[in-house]
């Protein structure tokens, strides 16, 4: 046992987390995990994201592999966005929409993102190029799916 899990474990016991959402967070750890039933540095971020949290690759704890106690824990740190960081979010797409229509460009959204700090997984950059339409994104729609 090393002592992120200890302090992980002895966090759980004072976790803000709700039981409905202590149990979506073990569902996403769960799918995330998969068979193996520990995340590594790419599925930790991932889960995290799926519960609606948007860790920065400064938020990331180091280590290669987290069990589900050390992941809630690590949950358990993270808020949701407020209304305002979804304010400044829709601002920040709009910056990449030269022409006004909605429409921004998948491929320099993702280099944007990796030179401003926040590095999508290449799983993520995948996802994210198969939404895009002729090379676009529809911000507003892919904002609604974030957000949801």
């Amino acid at each position: 046992t090393n002592s992120l899990e200890i302090l992980c474990s002895t966090l759980l016991d004072n976790m803000a987390l709700g039981p409905e959402e202590t149990e979506t967070a073990k569902n996403a750890f769960a799918i995330f995990a998969g068979a193996k039933g520990s995340l590594d540095q790419d599925g930790l971020g991932d889960a995290l994201r799926a519960l609606g949290f948007t860790p920065t690759s400064k938020d990331m704890p180091s280590g290669s592999s987290f069990d589900l106690n050390t992941f809630l824990g690590i949950a358990n740190n993270f808020k949701p966005p407020s209304s305002e960081d979804n304010d400044a979010l829709q601002v920040a797409f709009r910056v990449f929409d030269r022409a006004g229509m909605g429409m921004i460009p998948a491929e320099e959204f993702c280099h944007q993102a990796q030179i401003l700090g926040d590095r999508f997984s290449q799983a993520e950059a995948d996802a994210l190029m198969a939404y895009a339409k002729d090379g676009k994104l529809n911000y507003a729609d892919l904002f609604k799916q974030m957000t949801e």
